[in-house]
């Protein structure tokens, strides 16, 4: 229990006499430690945050900062703790690149105390701060000052900007292809599309499409199973190429499509493809495989005698003439890789 006692000598007939009086004080006594608790408890929490907090009253005083504030603002130790805030805000505009905005904007929200804000503050030394404020609310929905919140966003921001530039090269390099790239999620919607296959679809299949867009929608039965079996082998983890043949306006087009299962934390979360028209490289090695049909075809039946050998004198190939000549003139039959110089029949066959 708490109490409070009050004293005082008086005259009683002529008599000095003490007249106390007690009044019982433990509820508010209570009450204070409460809110000596409460206030620690918040303290304790502000500084245990990452960022950094001050709350300003109505009339320019600090109420609360936390250590943090001074970390990121790198405020001396008497104007920290000096309660005026208007002298620690001559400090650090110092210290901003643009200070006459950074001003105009606690201004406006002093002139409108019931707004919120959130902006960014760029330091002189490259440090980029984020900076948000709101109102104090009291019980009775007063205003009862303002808090400012300072964030340090200088890593995250470069971060982004990396992420940026990356993101701004991979598009760059898949845009200047002239292959055909889409990407679809498990529900076969498109999450992306370069330009190309849209134009290449639009040609082929004679549909627009849109990212969202349900890439099976309104296909042939048959194209529609062969497809949804590929997309579902790809969502199953495998990566694999197929050949796919077209005829437009008459012409013949062989694409080679590859499927890509895309991950995220180990998980499939859908499938690129990327569709490459290999019609003229189909066309050069058809061409090339009867170009050596056709020249076989006259070596083999050629009188001359034609081979050819290895660094170790071993036939790789030989035609008819040449097998003929070897019987005809040793008597032996010969092989691929049989030696192409006998030396047991002389040493003009040998030189």
């Amino acid at each position: 229990l708490y109490a409070i006692i009050y004293g005082n000598i008086i005259l009683v007939d002529s008599k000095e006499c003490l007249l106390t009086l007690g009044s019982d004080i433990t509820e508010s006594k209570k009450s204070e430690e409460i809110k000596k608790n409460k206030s620690a408890l918040l303290e304790a929490q502000l500084n245990s945050t990452g960022d950094g907090v001050l709350v300003v009253d109505n009339i320019g005083k600090k109420v609360v900062q936390n250590q943090k504030t001074i970390d990121i603002w790198k405020i001396p130790k008497h104007i920290a703790n000096n309660p005026d805030d208007n002298q620690q805000v001559d400090y650090i505009i110092k210290k901003i690149k643009n200070p006459q905005q950074f001003l105009d904007k606690i201004v406006y929200l002093y002139n409108h105390p019931e707004e919120t804000s959130i902006d960014e503050v760029q330091l002189i030394d490259g440090t980029i701060l984020e900076r948000y404020s709101a109102p104090v609310i009291g019980e009775n929905y007063e205003i009862l000052g303002r808090i400012w919140i300072f964030k340090d966003v200088t890593e995250k921001k470069k971060n982004d900007l990396k992420i940026q530039q990356e993101h701004s090269i991979r598009t760059s390099l898949i845009e200047n292809t002239l292959d055909s790239i889409w990407a679809i999620d498990l529900n076969y919607r498109i999450i992306y599309t370069k330009s190309a296959f849209k134009t290449n679809f639009n040609l082929y299949f004679n549909k627009q499409l849109s990212d969202g867009d349900y890439i099976l929608e309104n296909w042939s039965s048959e194209h529609k199973v062969k497809w949804q079996n590929r997309y579902e082998r790809a969502f199953s983890g495998e990566r694999f190429a197929d050949i796919e043949e077209y005829k437009i306006d008459g012409l013949n087009f062989i694409f080679e499509i590859n499927f890509n299962p895309m991950f995220i934390n180990k998980k499939i979360i859908g499938d690129s493809v990327r569709s490459q028209d290999i019609t003229f490289r189909k066309q050069m090695e058809e061409a090339i495989v009867q170009s050596k049909n056709e020249l076989k075809l006259v070596i083999d039946n050629s009188i001359d005698y034609i081979y050819s050998i290895d660094t170790d004198y071993r036939l790789i190939t030989f035609n008819k003439g040449y097998d003929d000549y070897i019987f005809k003139t040793f008597g032996i039959n010969i092989y691929v890789g049989d030696r192409a110089i006998f030396p047991q029949f002389g040493e003009g066959m040998l030189s």
